[in-house]
């Protein structure tokens, strides 16, 4: 089930997430879940993202590892 970010107690926003997307965040550890799922919705609430999908998820999390090794 898609939820938006009021509903998980984020950021109020359009975002809404799919199933693929939610399962994507939940193979993290649970202690950093809560970490990942705010750093997707920040970049989706700066490109103007309204659905975030598996794609975009995988894509943030690329940058971000790109980010912490140097090489962004």
């Amino acid at each position: 089930m898609a939820m938006d970010t009021a509903t998980r107690g984020g950021a109020v926003g359009a975002c809404r997430w799919t199933p693929e997307a939610e399962a994507e965040v939940a193979k993290a550890p649970f202690f950093v879940r809560p970490l990942a799922r705010r750093a997707v919705l920040k970049v989706a609430e700066a490109e103007g993202v309204e659905v975030i999908d598996v794609d975009f998820v995988n894509r943030v999390r690329a940058d971000q590892k790109a980010r912490r090794q140097g090489r962004a």
